[in-house]
């Protein structure tokens, strides 16, 4: 039998009931009620920690809070014998990408992730002077002769539309 696709999505400061698959009236999410229909949901999931870092440790390594230290936002190195659930996720023949942010330490830390595609929405800790969203975006305007990095959110909204889509294209292959 061939393993399954699993793509884990997760959102900052979003109410499980924000959904219009959840039939909230107020909300259009269309490309997430989509995944919603052809995927698995955890309607009852919560998370532990329910600040930030803390949360995303919790999830990346399985451990309570007060297993992994991390109870507010002040980032400090795992510890060497962590096991990160994406190496978990390698170790059965997956490969394995994060995309997006991670509010790790040091900040290009990859949590046993095979590659990685950062977008820290302007957070610089230890030298990090563009994310690889800000270069994207660089790059996309330089070679439409617009220049400098200025503007960044300007063309948020347009390249996540391209990446949704090009990702339910992935899905429905």
């Amino acid at each position: 039998m061939d393993k399954p696709n699993v793509i884990l999505i997760t959102t900052d400061q979003h109410r499980g009931d924000c959904l219009g698959v959840d039939g909230n009236p107020y909300i259009q999410t269309p490309h997430l009620d989509q995944l919603a229909y052809t995927g698995v949901r955890f309607t009852q999931a919560f998370s532990e920690c329910p600040v930030c870092v803390p949360a995303r440790r919790t999830l990346m390594t399985g451990q309570h809070g007060y297993s992994h230290g991390m109870h507010s936002n002040r980032s400090h190195p795992y510890p060497s014998d962590t096991l990160f659930l994406a190496e978990a996720f390698r170790q059965k023949g997956y490969q394995t990408q994060a995309v997006g942010k991670m509010h790790t330490h040091p900040q290009r830390f990859r949590c046993g992730f095979e590659h990685v595609l950062l977008n820290e929405e302007g957070r610089r800790i230890g030298g990090l002077e563009y994310d690889d969203y800000e270069m994207f975006i660089f790059h996309f305007k330089r070679r439409r002769g617009r220049g400098r990095l200025g503007g960044v959110n300007n063309f948020c909204h347009a390249v996540y539309q391209v990446l949704i889509n090009s990702f339910l294209r992935l899905l429905h292959r």
